[in-house]
């Protein structure tokens, strides 16, 4: 719960995913006694529908058009209980995937890159993602008029203030996807010099003011926990208010502020406080898994930007942590020639792979921020340079044109010119 007093974190203020979850689908079962098995219906509905969508996909088609309305409909499903949306848009994507020869998604009217969202927000994280393509030109864009609003530092501040906390019961929506995604994309827009540099172009009609970032920076001040220093959804349940502690949006406040928030004595016993619990909650993927390579360079990069601020006791703790990572890393997840992916995509495994290996210098010593001497590495490991060329050779079957496909070939170049074979 949100309350003044001590700032040291106690374990009341941690939240486990489940015991969340489980308020969360009692709140929406109070609105709707059928709630869990209309809910089954669409999941089920929804995932005979994705096994096409990613059928199509490995046969070759884009399926563009189809994977932004699947996006919005599993959002539909797990954050709503809005059937009749819910229904209409698996509707549309049935209609989609009769049609595999889908259109690259180009810059929309209203300046969007999300021509089949119907939730303006869903419009946000594939326009934000490519204005940082690379070779991209103001000379090419249109104006942003569907963040007309965002400029508005009042309409700004109100917009992220009012789904901060989710009242699912009154509602009937968990705000948390929209918060976070509007969070990360605000964040970006506002800490990234590139971005700013592009808005800064009088014919995309969207720019960053000074009252704009003071707001957003003063709402990111008010909502970090004043013991745990986490930030994350605050749900209202009977009267009480739940602040969830949450890997992923504190990951990303810290990432695109390079660290410089308050609070890091807090940030980083809560980082540990939390090893043992389910993501978002914490670093485990499942109840049944420790680590991934996601949710590990999630919190490498937490330690990384916290070294400087932690106690001598902080740091030893943060050695022994990101020692195993690693090693688990390099035995469980390192595969041949890329990583073992799961039920996730590929893009996604080598994305997170390749940035933990690099930021915790494996393959740079200087970025080895927590050690200064050689970690030990298990039995049979490749050396850095075998790795990052496996690593690119597999990849490299991807074709991906991403921008997280060019920082992984950037990283993995690096790579190779650091660890030349000697003469």
């Amino acid at each position: 719960m949100m309350q003044g007093g001590s700032r040291d974190a106690r374990p009341t203020d941690f939240i486990s995913r489940d015991d969340i979850l489980g308020m969360i689908r009692a709140a929406f079962q109070s609105r709707d006694s059928g709630y869990s098995e209309d809910k089954k219906r669409r999941k089920d509905r929804i995932g005979s529908l994705s096994k096409t969508l990613r059928d199509m996909q490995a046969d070759g088609h884009s399926m563009l058009c189809s994977e932004q309305i699947a996006l919005e409909a599993k959002w539909r499903i797990n954050y709503s209980d809005d059937w009749s949306s819910v229904d209409r848009r698996l509707d549309d994507l049935e209609v989609s995937l009769k049609n595999p020869q889908q259109d690259e998604i180009l810059q929309q009217a209203d300046g969007s890159w999300g021509p089949y969202y119907e939730e303006d927000y869903m419009k946000l994280e594939p326009t934000v993602e490519m204005l940082q393509k690379s070779g991209i030109q103001p000379a090419q864009l249109k104006p942003l008029r569907f963040m007309a609003d965002f400029k508005d530092p009042k309409w700004l501040a109100n917009y992220l203030h009012r789904l901060q906390i989710s009242d699912i019961a009154a509602s009937g929506r968990n705000e948390r996807a929209e918060l976070g995604a509007v969070q990360t994309a605000m964040s970006q827009l506002i800490c990234k010099d590139e971005l700013r540099e592009l808005l800064q172009s009088p014919s995309l009609d969207f720019s960053i003011s000074d009252e704009m970032e003071i707001g957003y920076l003063d709402y990111l001040r008010q909502t970090q926990h004043p013991r745990t220093g986490y930030w994350g959804p605050w749900y209202r349940f009977g009267g009480r208010l739940f602040a969830v502690q949450d890997l992923s949006f504190t990951f990303h406040v810290i990432h695109y502020r390079s660290g410089n928030v308050d609070n890091w004595p807090q940030i980083v016993d809560s980082t540990f406080a939390i090893k043992n619990l389910v993501y978002p909650a914490g670093w485990r993927p499942d109840a049944d898994s420790q680590y991934s390579d996601h949710n590990n360079y999630d919190i490498v990069e937490i330690l990384f930007h916290g070294w400087p601020h932690m106690s001598v006791s902080q740091k030893e703790r943060a050695r022994k942590e990101i020692a195993a990572m690693l090693e688990w890393c390099l035995t469980a997840s390192v595969q041949g020639d890329g990583f073992a992916s799961g039920e996730g995509e590929e893009l996604d495994a080598y994305y997170f792979g390749v940035r933990f290996l690099d930021r915790v210098g494996f393959w740079d010593k200087a970025k080895r921020f927590w050690s200064r001497v050689e970690p030990p590495l298990p039995a049979g490991t490749p050396t850095p340079r075998d790795l990052a060329q496996h690593l690119a050779r597999g990849f490299a079957t991807l074709n991906d044109t991403s921008e997280e496909g060019d920082t992984v070939r950037s990283l993995l170049r690096a790579a190779l010119c650091l660890n030349q074979p000697s003469a």
